[in-house]
């Protein structure tokens, strides 16, 4: 009875728009790659691809904040490094 409850509720808290962080977004990565079977890797961008534009900025943002907190150097030299992977040709998941 408590496991049908807790699959219900769950089922329940994904139905409901609620703006994702970076928390909510690893938890359900684990719980998808618990759930089927796949890596971490592969739940994390299936969900990236289920994410608006809006909810990734979102999540970059508390996650470059917990990075580098209010360091505007560390948040530059990260944003650099991001650069520079994408300009070497670090695969991106297609835009909708």
């Amino acid at each position: 009875m408590l496991s049908n409850t807790k699959r219900r509720m769950s089922v329940l808290e994904r139905s409901i728009q609620i703006p994702v962080t970076a928390e909510i977004f690893f938890a359900r990565a684990e719980e998808r790659a618990r759930l089927t079977g796949a890596s971490f890797d592969e739940a994390l961008q299936s969900l990236i691809l289920s994410l608006t534009t809006r909810d990734l900025e979102r999540i970059a943002e508390e996650l470059m904040q917990l990075a580098c907190g209010d360091d505007v150097e560390a948040r530059n030299e990260a944003v650099r490094r991001v650069m520079m992977a994408d300009d070497q040709g670090v695969e991106e998941p297609p835009m909708q």
